[in-house]
């Protein structure tokens, strides 16, 4: 949110007031209420001082000092390993990466004995999961034959969700018409999950 409220206690007295600093301000601004609104502000790291000052003009010597960031940028998520379109392995092994260093991750499974596309899904009545453990390491065993797919999203530390999740499609073909079972060519990432 680009608001901040602050209250602060009356310890100043009848006649007193408060002063407050936004960030890198230099020139202190006059508040006679307890109640301090900031609007307006910007996407980054912000601080607030304020001090007291009394009706004998006694100011505070330290100020109190409270500092947050505004964070509204949604993450990205890539799957940087994943199965072959096609493969006859019942298992399946997915990294995932992030565009921001700390997040977790929530996925979807749908399975399905017919080929279908994407758009056919209706992945919306999908509940999304947990990664174990906030892992970027997803193994998937005793996969039925057909067709599978997998999102997966991540979610940074200010709740901001990415709302376009990376996803992979891929067949299980037990009938061995499409050749030895497939592997993962790149691997990047690490972690530990198990489903």
């Amino acid at each position: 949110s680009t608001l901040a409220h602050f209250f602060m206690m009356d310890t100043v007295g009848e006649n007193g007031y408060f002063e407050y600093l936004i960030d890198d301000a230099s020139e202190w601004v006059k508040s006679m209420t307890t109640d301090i609104e900031l609007e307006n502000l910007t996407e980054g790291k912000h601080s607030f001082h304020v001090r007291g000052v009394r009706e004998s003009n006694v100011t505070d010597a330290i100020p109190v000092v409270y500092t947050w960031e505004i964070d509204s940028t949604c993450p990205d998520t890539l799957i940087a390993v994943s199965p072959s379109d096609v493969t006859h392995l019942r298992s399946a092994e997915f990294v995932f990466k992030a565009s921001k260093p700390i997040v977790t991750y929530e996925y979807q499974l749908f399975s399905s004995n017919s080929t279908l596309s994407f758009d056919e899904v209706g992945l919306d009545d999908v509940p999304w999961l947990p990664s174990s453990n906030n892992a970027t390491l997803l193994q998937l065993y005793d996969l039925s034959e057909g067709t599978h797919i997998l999102r997966v999203r991540s979610i940074d530390s200010a709740g901001n969700i990415d709302l376009t999740p990376a996803y992979k499609k891929w067949v299980v073909d037990r009938g061995g018409v499409y050749g030895p079972p497939s592997m993962p060519t790149r691997v990047e990432g690490s972690g530990q999950d198990t489903v």
